[in-house]
């Protein structure tokens, strides 16, 4: 039963009992009246005028035998209504002590959702990349390194992308705990030479020396774990996230689609409520199913924007 309930019916009870003494009062004081009123109409016969008027004795005798009773009737009932008035203040105390509680909780709850950090965020990273082995003297790189190999293996990178935010707790298992979900977007280049071009050797018959780009694209999607909410440095961790690669030049087989997985951590420093500055660092572990090495680690900075 809610506070607020119990005590109005104590309230209601106390009224009561306090009308009742009053009520008693009141009837005592009626019925003395009415029977001295009888007495006063009532005719005077010979056998009462004969009879001796009562003695002044015999009408204290009366009064003191019946006030005790009514002196200690009087007295339960006004110990009983003290009693319930302090019962009743009582619960007052406590039913403003509960309200005040839930008023605290309900504000606390309304500040936290205000001031809570947006969770989405757009960003923009750029840094520098390695792979983990050349493509020299593939057809189409450098034309079986005709005239010089196209053996570059750093490299940088651009890109961006999405976090969205899907939990601010991990789903209960860990309290400032975010997870996010990013769909990431990155242009890879690689140290390019000038070497002999497959495509014009074929054509023309002769070695023509070109500056071959060496380029891939990388498009990921990952879950995104970041920590210590709050805090104005994040740590954040992406326990493994899923690539798909884009090569160019394609491989001796002109093939060109890979797919992988992807490892990263990374920290995150809040430079105001919208704007964060970050750093990164991930691994790339490609399928390699164009038949080419296409795995590569990166480093860089990041520029965000939370929404």
């Amino acid at each position: 039963m809610r506070p607020v309930v119990v005590t109005n019916m104590l309230a209601a009870v106390a009224l009561v009992l306090s009308c009742g003494v009053d009520i008693s009062f009141a009837g005592e004081r009626a019925k003395a009246k009415t029977a001295r009123a009888s007495k006063m109409e009532q005719p005077v016969t010979s056998k009462q005028s004969k009879e001796s008027p009562p003695s002044a004795e015999a009408v204290p005798a009366t009064a003191a035998a019946q006030g005790p009773r009514m002196s200690e009737d009087i007295k339960r009932l006004q110990e009983q209504v003290t009693d319930l008035q302090q019962l009743l203040r009582d619960v007052q105390e406590s039913d403003r002590a509960y309200v005040d509680a839930q008023l605290q909780r309900t504000q606390a709850k309304t500040s936290s959702d205000t001031k809570s950090a947006p969770g989405n965020m757009v960003f923009f990273k750029g840094g520098s990349l390695r792979m983990n082995s050349d493509r020299a003297g593939d057809i189409f790189t450098d034309t079986l390194g005709t005239s010089g190999r196209n053996d570059g293996t750093w490299g940088w990178y651009g890109g961006a992308g999405l976090d969205l935010l899907l939990t601010r707790d991990a789903w209960g298992a860990a309290d400032k705990t975010w997870v996010t979900g990013e769909i990431g977007l990155q242009f890879n280049r690689l140290a390019s030479k000038r070497v002999a071009n497959a495509a014009t050797y074929a054509a023309l018959n002769t070695v023509v020396v070109n500056k071959v780009q060496m380029t891939m694209l990388t498009i990921d999607v990952a879950p995104k774990i970041k920590f210590m909410e709050g805090s104005a440095v994040r740590p954040w961790i992406i326990p493994i996230g899923l690539d798909f690669h884009v090569i160019s030049p394609p491989s001796n087989q002109t093939q060109y689609l890979d797919i992988g997985a992807q490892f990263g951590v990374g920290v995150e420093i809040d430079l105001s409520r919208s704007f964060k500055l970050g750093l990164d660092a991930r691994y790339h572990l490609a399928a390699n199913m164009t038949n080419t090495v296409n795995s590569y680690g990166q480093v860089g900075p990041y520029l965000g924007i939370a929404f």
